[in-house]
């Protein structure tokens, strides 16, 4: 059981999940740092549009990020 949780937490590290894009962050280009930040935003509002959609995000809190990516609030 010991080795299939150690095998998992590996994976999970070193699977090219985002906190392992954020952790090496410093040492990317500027290009690849803008092209980050535009995934990171897309990830951001479409992560609120479903929270959103499945009542786990209030309408306030889906215009504040709406808001914070240049969009109009929904009404």
């Amino acid at each position: 059981m010991k080795h299939i949780f150690l095998l998992g937490a590996a994976l999970c590290l070193f699977g090219g999940c985002q906190a392992v894009d954020y952790a090496f962050r410093d040492e990317m280009d500027s290009k690849a740092e803008l092209e980050w930040s535009e995934k990171r935003a897309r990830w951001e509002l479409q992560n609120a549009e479903f929270r959103y959609r499945d009542g786990t995000l209030d309408r306030y809190g889906y215009n504040v990020v709406r808001k914070k990516h240049g969009l109009r609030p929904v009404d």
